[in-house]
């Protein structure tokens, strides 16, 4: 996807956002810097809760406290690290602004995702050792209380997250490097911080396809909407058996054009993306 020269910053008209210079422009490193500083305020929140885990449930039970910690921890750490990076360096004015186009934005959003994170995710089951790092990620979540991993994982989780990637980070690195840098440079912060071989890869496309959206729209709620969808979506199959979608399919041909229906869907979304993407506050106008 084409990130077009009007999302430069030297066309933006700034008189229709006030606060537009007021966000700090972030080098690669400094944007590094602060995802790694959203793990240690995660690690630091998480401490007293994994404490408080061991008094209740004891060393032995891992289940009580995987699920203390999805249903109070994650949900205090992220929160904690939204809040410290949002008082750092604040917001863009239409961050939170709702507009009427939104929710056929989220929709056409969610045949884009799907598009691309089925053609990503069937390619990653061709990885050396894609067996052992499916195994690793389901173990991560295997026992754990339903609701507790829908309120950290799917819901606390998605809003945080983008405040702090798109909202903040990929904003200040916009004010430094071009559209298309910025967008693959906060897409690989993204990825690193989710530390998981799959979600690595994963989470960098979806900083990809949740960057380009929030750049087109300058607005966090469709990016936000996408991500708590997409997470429960992917929490709730997250158990399912390892049998591939090329066995489920069971014929070459007809998986080989599962890819380009894939393609195919997630170039109409993004033309229809474009094209319905027309809202007065948007900086950013498409050919």
């Amino acid at each position: 996807m084409e990130i077009d020269n009007a999302l430069n910053p030297e066309v933006i008209d700034t008189a229709a956002f006030p606060e537009a210079d007021t966000i700090t422009p972030l080098s690669f490193g400094r944007g590094l810097w602060m995802g790694i500083q959203f793990l240690l305020i995660q690690m630091l929140a998480l401490l007293p809760v994994a404490i408080l885990g061991i008094i209740v449930y004891g060393m032995d039970n891992q289940e009580g406290m995987n699920n203390l910690i999805m249903f109070l921890g994650l949900p205090l750490a992220f929160i904690a690290g939204a809040w410290y990076f949002y008082k750092q360096s604040g917001l863009i004015d239409t961050a939170f602004e709702w507009k009427s186009n939104f929710p056929l934005l989220i929709i056409i959003g969610l045949f884009l995702m799907y598009g691309i994170n089925y053609i990503v995710g069937e390619l990653m089951t061709y990885l050396p050792g894609y067996d052992a790092m499916l195994a690793m990620y389901q173990e991560m979540f295997a026992g754990m209380n339903p609701m507790a991993l829908l309120l950290g994982g799917a819901l606390i989780g998605p809003i945080c997250e983008e405040i702090i990637f798109r909202g903040v980070i990929l904003e200040g690195l916009a004010k430094k490097y071009d559209p298309t840098k910025a967008l693959i440079f906060s897409a690989l912060i993204f990825g690193l911080v989710h530390l998981q071989p799959l979600q690595v890869i994963g989470a960098f496309f979806a900083g990809l396809i949740l960057g380009w959206i929030y750049l087109k729209t300058q607005s966090l709620w469709v990016v936000i909407a996408l991500h708590i969808i997409n997470n429960f979506i992917a929490f709730t199959f997250s158990d399912l058996g390892t049998e591939s979608t090329r066995e489920l399919i069971g014929n070459d041909l007809l998986y080989v054009g599962s890819f380009a229906l894939s393609a195919a869907i997630a170039y109409a979304a993004y033309l229809a993306f474009n094209k319905f993407n027309k809202t007065e506050a948007s900086v950013t106008e498409y050919a």
